[in-house]
């Protein structure tokens, strides 16, 4: 019985209802307007805007599930080939004549016209660096697309980094020594600088408020070659700690905080302390690693070779933990990583996936694809070919 009751009254409900729609229905308003008389019914009209915001909130929904693929209104000249690199919100994009800043739309918000032979950019939060590794010692730093200073170098430059703080280091030849690291604040003034006696300099790594230095040297002896990581305390003015790496080969090293360096080398990831204790070792033995990306604060990715020459995406968190990993169903040709999330591009497109190594999303692109890169989220990229560039979202 207490079930029919619910029932009745349910049924009463709708019929009230029911009645009240049909009564607004047939409701009608005369307004004037210029002299003439219109008839409207309101009801009606408020089902039509109904029917318009719905229709509007479909359209959105449908297309947050496509590319939404913006053409980047650059040009593209031959031996020219552009790269990209994240610089903050931006992409940097450059070439050997100069930057350009592009937004996630594609738009062009900076442009920053250099002459340069074998361009180098680095980028870190607001700030970036732009360099020339071959021959016309060109360096200089930039806030928002705007030049702040342009450092004072003499030799041909080997490697350079900024950070988040504006600080910046800057490897270079010398006489009498094996290359010379110069420390700048974010005014362009020098600070410190260092000779490197014993090992060729490979590459340099500094942390946000300068004081740290990190040193990767290239040491030759009989055929051999071996790795040396000097870490040196800018403010002290000494070397505080060393890491050897014996038989291997620096590829970039890199702080991801005051007290956190990240080795890459030729078959391992590793990472050291400021007092040079090694806090894990990745091999990459027999692996042939052939891409990585340390641009990702959640992970480093690294792309190797199992012994059936597939091409895999591997993916470490930074204290050593193996996180996931990606077969692709071919060569892996590029990879960045951003927010959460790894993009790389394979014959079949361009593939998103999540750091347990799940594929999340894949975009096929009409052209060659040469470099990628992340804007902020990770889920929208810049993809630049031989001849136009495109950002997209990959979802």
């Amino acid at each position: 019985m207490k079930h029919g009751r619910h029932n009745q009254s349910n049924t009463a409900g709708i019929g009230r209802l029911a009645d009240y729609i049909k009564g607004a229905a047939g409701k009608r308003a005369t307004v004037k307007i210029g002299g003439k008389s219109f008839v409207l019914r309101p009801f009606r009209l408020l089902l039509a805007l109904l029917a318009v915001l719905v229709v509007v909130w479909v359209i959105g929904f449908v297309l947050s599930f496509g590319t939404d693929m913006r053409n980047v209104n650059v040009e593209f000249e031959s031996g020219s080939m552009y790269s990209a690199v994240p610089a903050g919100d931006m992409a940097a994009m450059y070439n050997n004549r100069g930057v350009k800043l592009i937004d996630s739309r594609g738009e062009v918000t900076e442009i920053i016209s250099e002459a340069l032979s074998q361009p180098l950019v680095e980028a870190e939060g607001d700030y970036m660096l732009l360099a020339d590794l071959s021959g016309n010692h060109f360096a200089a730093g930039y806030k928002n697309g705007k030049q702040i200073c342009r450092y004072n170098i003499d030799r041909d430059i080997i490697s350079a980094k900024i950070t988040s703080d504006g600080y910046a280091a800057v490897a270079a030849d010398t006489d009498g020594y094996k290359g010379r690291v110069t420390v700048y604040n974010n005014r362009g003034s020098e600070l410190y600088s260092w000779n490197s006696g014993s090992g060729y300099i490979s590459d340099i790594a500094i942390t946000d408020n300068g004081r740290y230095l990190a040193v990767a040297q290239l040491l030759t002896s009989n055929g051999a070659a071996d790795t040396k990581i000097q870490i040196i305390d800018t403010r002290r003015g000494e070397v505080i700690a060393t890491a050897d790496r014996s038989g291997e080969l620096a590829a970039e090293i890199k702080f991801v905080d005051s007290n956190k360096l990240t080795v890459v080398t030729d078959s391992c990831i590793s990472a050291y302390d400021r007092k040079g204790n090694q806090l894990f070792d990745i091999s990459l033995a027999g692996k042939r690693a052939s891409l990585y990306s340390l641009d990702s604060d959640e992970c480093i990715a690294v792309v190797t070779m199992d012994n059936r020459g597939n091409h895999v995406l591997e993916m470490y968190s930074y204290s050593g933990k193996f996180l996931g990993s990606y077969m692709a169903g071919s060569e892996i040709r590029a990879v960045a990583a951003r927010d959460g999330f790894v993009i790389v591009v394979e014959q079949k497109g361009i593939v998103r996936v999540n750091l347990r190594g799940k594929q999340k999303a894949a975009v096929n692109v009409e052209h060659d694809i040469k470099s990628i890169c992340c804007f902020d989220g990770g889920k929208r990229i810049i993809a630049i070919g031989s001849s136009q560039a495109e950002t997209l979202r990959v979802n």
